[in-house]
C-alpha cells in the first residue's frame, strides 16, 4: 500500500476549567491567553488556547494536504486516506481500530477534506486530555501502516459508495416546509456548483433569492457514514459556508418575520444573532452540531433572548456542561426550548408549561440523517398557522418519520391531505388542521404566545 507523507500539521487544544455564564459571573469576560510553538522535532506547529468558561477540552489537527494531492484520474484519495486513519491498528493485527478510543474517550467528534487539508477534531472531557494527544501521535507514527488489505477495500468501497444527496440544514428545512405549503425562503452562501440544485429547491416552492453564489467555491458538503444501528460518523467540507458572514437580513431578507439560525460560520451566527436583536426579529437559536466548537460565550449570546432554543438531548448537555447554566437558568432567558430526544420523542417548553411529544409511528427506518431538520419544520409549520403546541410539535414528529422511512434528507414527500390523514392515524388534532387543508397560499399569522 502506498504510504501518503503529511508534510506539516497544526495542533490547536483549548483546555477547561470554570463556568463563565453562571448567575454571579459575567457574561463575556473571555481572555485568550494563547501559547504558539513549533515542535523542533518534527516541525509540528501548535496553539494552546485555555478556555476557562468549560469542562471541556478540543483537539484540532490539520494536515496540510488535501484533494488537491489527489493523482489525476483518482480523485477522493485524500478523502479515502481520512477513513482510513480511524482505522490504523497501533497494536496490531485483531485489535481494536483507533476509532475504537476515539469513541471511548470523546463527546463529540468530526472529520473532513478540503481541498488544501485534512482536518480532525475531537471533544472530550478536559481529563481526558493526554488521551486524545495520543490518538493523534498515533496517527502521525503508524499513518495507514496497520491497516490490512481487507480493512482498506472495504473503506475504498465505502467511500466509492458515498452517495450525493440533497442536503443543508436550512434547504432540508424548507423542503419540507414548502410541501406543508409554505413559501419558505433560504439565506445562505453557495459555491459554484449550486445552479441546479438552486432550480430544483425553486421548482420545489423554495425561495433561494437571499442565497449568494461565491464564484470561487463549492457548495459545503456534509459527509456521514451510518451503521445497521443508525449510529452515524460525520465530516465536513466547509467551502461557500466560509464567506456566510457576508449576509445579513437587512439586505437579503428585509421581509422576514421569523428565522431560524442553524448551524453554519460560528462567526456568522453570532452576526445573525445581534442582527435579529437589533432589528427585534424573533430567531429560533438551533446550533446544533456547531454546539460543540462555538464559545461558551456565543452559546450564551445566542440564547439570551431567542425566541425558541432547539436542540437534541446531548446538545442540550453540552450546552449546559460549557455554560454553567442549569435547565431553569436557560429557560429564564430563553422562550421556549425544543429538545428532541431520538426515539424517546420530544420535549417542547413553553411559558413554564411543558408539552411531551411522543414519535410518530414509521412505516420502515431506512436511515436518520436529516429527521431533526424535518421534525424543525414541522414545528415552525404550524407555529406559523397558529396551532396549539401540542398539534405542531406532532407535526415536526410526523414530518420526521417521513424522513427516516428514506435514504437522504430530501427524498421524502407528501400532499397535504396525505400528511394530514396519516397525522389522524396516530394523533388527534381535534380538527385543528383543517386550516392546512383549506389554505391555498401561505398566510403569514400571528406567532404563538412565547417570551
Amino acid at each position: 500500500m502506498t504510504k501518503v507523507h503529511l508534510r506539516v500539521a497544526a495542533i490547536v487544544a483549548v483546555v477547561v476549567a470554570l463556568s463563565a455564564c453562571g448567575a454571579s459571573d459575567p457574561k463575556f469576560t473571555f481572555t485568550y491567553a494563547e501559547k504558539r510553538g513549533t515542535l523542533e522535532s518534527n516541525g509540528l506547529r501548535f496553539v494552546v488556547v485555555p478556555d476557562k468558561s468549560t469542562q471541556l477540552v478540543e483537539v484540532d489537527v490539520r494536515y496540510e494536504v488535501g484533494s488537491r494531492e489527489d493523482p489525476i484520474g483518482k480523485a477522493g484519495l485524500a478523502h479515502l486516506v481520512e477513513h482510513m486513519m480511524f482505522q490504523l491498528k497501533p497494536d496490531g493485527p485483531g485489535t481494536p481500530p483507533l476509532m475504537h478510543f476515539v469513541n471511548q474517550l470523546s463527546t463529540f467528534f468530526n472529520a473532513y477534506t478540503n481541498w488544501d487539508s485534512t482536518h480532525y477534531m475531537t471533544t472530550s472531557r478536559a481529563a481526558q486530555l493526554d488521551g486524545m494527544l495520543k490518538i493523534e501521535a498515533m496517527r502521525l507514527y503508524f499513518g495507514c501502516q496497520t491497516i490490512s488489505e481487507d480493512e482498506f477495500l472495504r473503506e475504498r468501497e465505502v467511500v466509492r459508495n458515498e452517495i450525493r444527496q440533497r442536503g443543508g440544514t436550512a434547504p432540508n428545512i424548507a423542503y419540507t416546509m414548502a410541501l406543508l405549503g409554505d413559501r419558505p425562503a433560504i439565506m445562505a452562501t453557495a459555491g459554484q456548483d449550486f445552479g441546479e440544485y438552486r432550480v430544483w429547491l425553486e421548482s420545489h416552492g423554495i425561495d433561494t433569492s437571499a442565497v449568494l453564489d461565491i464564484e470561487d467555491e463549492f457548495c459545503a458538503s456534509f459527509f456521514v457514514n451510518t451503521d445497521e444501528d443508525n449510529n452515524q460518523i460525520a465530516s465536513f467540507y466547509t467551502g461557500a459556508m466560509a464567506h456566510a458572514g457576508k449576509l445579513t437580513f437587512a439586505r437579503y431578507a428585509p421581509d422576514a418575520d421569523l428565522t431560524i439560525i442553524t448551524p453554519n460560520d460560528p462567526t456568522a451566527m453570532l452576526s445573525y444573532v445581534r442582527e435579529c436583536k437589533l432589528l427585534g426579529l424573533p430567531y429560533i437559536y438551533d446550533p446544533s452540531q456547531q454546539t460543540a466548537r462555538i464559545t461558551s460565550e456565543e452559546i450564551c449570546e445566542g440564547i439570551d433572548g431567542c425566541y425558541l432554543l432547539s436542540s437534541n438531548e446531548y446538545e442540550f448537555q453540552l450546552i449546559q456542561e460549557k455554560t454553567g447554566l442549569s435547565e431553569n437558568d436557560i429557560l429564564d432567558q430563553v422562550g421556549g426550548l425544543v429538545m428532541t430526544m431520538g426515539s424517546a420523542g420530544s420535549r417542547l417548553i413553553i411559558d413554564g408549561r411543558e408539552e411531551f411529544i411522543p414519535v410518530a409511528p414509521t412505516r420502515w427506518v431506512s436511515e436518520p440523517t436529516g429527521a431533526g431538520d424535518a421534525y424543525r419544520a414541522g414545528l415552525m409549520r404550524g407555529m406559523q398557522l397558529g396551532l396549539p403546541w401540542s398539534v405542531a410539535g406532532r407535526m415536526g414528529a410526523l414530518a420526521a418519520a417521513y424522513v427516516l422511512e428514506q435514504f437522504g434528507p430530501q427524498n421524502h414527500f407528501f400532499t397535504r391531505e396525505e400528511f394530514v390523514a396519516r397525522y389522524r392515524e396516530s394523533f388527534d388534532d381535534e380538527g385543528a388542521l383543517d386550516t392546512l387543508l383549506l389554505e391555498p397560499q401561505p398566510i403569514p399569522m400571528p406567532l404563538p404566545a412565547a417570551r
